[in-house]
């Protein structure tokens, strides 16, 4: 592949190469992006494509940079983009050559609560009696309530599909395989969010709760050289993580890659990178939800250009009902997974 793509190819090309078909040729390629489409998402996945591709993309821009902290951009950074969801939404997409010492990307996502009209919603998955009915993939059970974005949930038990941890969905405790009390908790309305610890006796004081494995707490890293509050630790993978800074201005989502083969794959974060991570964003509190092929990041189309769903199904093909998976999924496609962390609009139900 050339060097020289412009923003059409780039899209159909990085369509391809998620889904594993490479073109033998862009050229004579149907156009699956308007050139209306988001400038943001234009260069986010031209300079992917060249990037994974071995093309010379341009050094990423240092206003972009900027957005994120000091630790990322002594990291080698190769490629960087910063656009808005919505207001008091930022989205920022970076990948580094020497990310904790090998390759890695991060997707990170920073609601400002304050001023974001977005509330969590915890996917009811896990409510439905029908077990065959309870597992869906991220986009699929966004695109059922129209949520902005989501990314997947909490751990899961593949033999009863059953939340490994605790979770409370709209006031219902759900049976578990063990408890937890670090973790996501809110109120239906949105009006109150935390990251951090819910003890047993403050637990009725909030409508929803996700327990994952605590990484951070009082902005230093929870880990005691073993294990995490949870099951055994484990090496580098793609993770999903949620952190808050002190305050409870902001609610952190980061989504990173992992397990890719390619000229510059990424590859993972083990339980202290991805609390180091944490850390260096500004977060006191920091959880680690599921993980590895289940790790998935679904946007709304529409958030990343106004004119439109910026890919069509061949492009992303793991994308359902007008969503775009901004991550390279280390599956090679979407995993159905019982539990998801959407984030509501005026447009979700």
């Amino acid at each position: 592949m050339q060097a020289k793509v412009d923003a059409k190819g780039a899209m159909l090309y990085y369509g391809c190469m998620v889904s594993g078909n490479t073109p033998l040729s862009l050229k004579g390629m149907h156009t699956i992006m308007d050139m209306k489409h988001s400038k943001a998402l234009a260069g986010l996945l031209l300079a992917t494509a060249l990037t994974l591709t071995g093309g010379a993309a341009a050094a990423p821009d240092k206003k972009v940079l900027q957005w994120f902290p000091q630790q990322i951009r002594d990291a080698s950074p190769e490629v960087a983009t910063q656009f808005d969801f919505a207001p008091g939404v930022e989205y920022g997409y970076v990948y580094c050559r020497n990310l904790f010492g090998h390759p890695g990307d991060v997707h990170a996502i920073r609601i400002e609560l304050g001023k974001a009209k977005l509330r969590p919603h915890i996917d009811e998955g896990a409510l439905l009696p029908d077990k065959k009915g309870r597992l869906k993939t991220t986009s699929a059970a966004a695109a059922a309530h129209n949520a902005l974005f989501s990314v997947n949930g909490g751990f899961f038990k593949w033999s009863d599909l059953i939340p490994y941890y605790r979770m409370k969905i709209n006031g219902v405790l759900l049976p578990s395989n063990a408890g937890g009390t670090l973790g996501l908790a809110f109120s239906n309305d949105g009006s109150r969010v935390k990251v951090g610890r819910v003890k047993d006796d403050e637990l009725p004081l909030w409508d929803n709760f996700m327990a994952g494995e605590g990484l951070v707490t009082g902005g230093k890293c929870a880990l005691d050289n073993k294990k995490p509050e949870g099951i055994k630790t484990k090496p580098a993978a793609p993770r999903t993580l949620l952190g808050m800074d002190a305050e409870g201005k902001y609610l952190w989502i980061f989504v990173t890659g992992g397990r890719k083969t390619g000229k510059k794959p990424s590859m993972g974060l083990s339980y202290h990178d991805a609390a180091d991570l944490l850390v260096w964003f500004g977060c006191t509190e920091g959880v680690n939800m599921d993980g590895g092929g289940s790790t998935t990041l679904a946007v709304r189309a529409e958030a990343l250009g106004k004119a439109g769903n910026p890919a069509t199904p061949e492009a992303h093909p793991a994308a359902a009902g007008g969503y775009v998976i901004l991550n390279c999924t280390s599956d090679g496609n979407e995993r159905a997974v019982l539990d998801h962390i959407q984030f509501w609009d005026a447009k979700s139900k």
